[in-house]
């Protein structure tokens, strides 16, 4: 018997049901069932589309910035969103933020229709890395993405080496006259 359970006007406490059982002709109070609702992604679908953007050139020992910016263009929402990067040989990852301020993979919250999170991803160059390189950012859900080939977003950088050349200009002649001829050599 619930002994805790009053009708008292119509508010009954949240943990409890007051109804009028037809069974026993009787008001009756029982203890509410607790019913737990789960999302299951795979039943939305979401077409995530990733872009990434950096810069033009950077420099071997230096530090290069790259923008992934993740859009949801619907029709439903994205659930359960990572980010996963393909950086350049010789790359290592240095700090990120924004939506997304952890290593690789980033789990990103939900993205609705229409909306986008985007963040800052940050590289240290290793000093051997030299030539055009590409950084690469993919997006994936637990969502159903109608079209998977726009989940992936890639940027292009020119990486200029580091320069290990010495320049030295000797002369023929300690002291030179007005008027004189020199010869000067460079060494490298």
């Amino acid at each position: 018997e619930i002994t805790s359970c009053t009708f008292a006007g119509n508010n009954y406490p949240n943990i409890y049901v007051y109804f009028y059982d037809w069974k026993v002709s009787n008001f009756v109070c029982k203890p509410r069932t607790k019913v737990e609702v789960v999302a299951d992604g795979s039943l939305c679908e979401a077409d995530l589309v990733t872009q990434v953007s950096g810069p033009a050139t950077g420099s071997a020992g230096g530090e290069v910035e790259y923008t992934v910016i993740v859009r949801n263009n619907g029709p439903t929402g994205a659930y359960g969103v990572s980010v996963t990067d393909t950086p350049p040989e010789g790359f290592t990852h240095v700090k990120s933020t924004g939506d997304c301020e952890t290593a690789f993979p980033c789990d990103l919250a939900a993205i609705q229709p229409g909306e986008s999170q985007n963040f800052k991803a940050t590289y240290a160059v290793g000093p051997s890395v030299s030539g055009t390189v590409e950084f690469k950012a993919k997006a994936t859900s637990s969502s159903t993405d109608p079209d998977p080939t726009n989940n992936e977003g890639s940027a292009e950088t020119l990486i200029e080496s580091e320069s290990d050349i010495e320049l030295q200009l000797t002369a023929n002649a300690e002291t030179i006259g007005v008027g004189a001829n020199v010869e000067l050599r460079v060494h490298v």
